[in-house]
C-alpha cells in the first residue's frame, strides 16, 4: 500500500527512481524496495524529504 503511494507521489510530481533517490539522498535500490513493499522509508528521510 504505502509503495503505491510512493509510486503515485513520484508520477505526480514527475520523478523516477533515480531522481527521487537523488532528492532524499538514498540509493536508487531503496526506492526500489520502497516501491515493492520489500522496506520503509524511515521517519526520518521522510521528514528530511519534507
Amino acid at each position: 500500500m504505502k509503495g503505491e503511494i510512493i509510486k503515485e507521489a513520484m508520477q505526480f510530481k514527475g520523478l523516477n527512481q533515480t531522481s527521487l533517490a537523488r532528492l532524499m539522498y538514498v540509493k536508487q535500490n531503496t526506492v526500489s524496495k520502497w516501491i515493492r513493499g520489500k522496506s520503509e522509508p524511515s521517519l526520518d528521510t521522510v521528514f528530511y524529504a519534507l
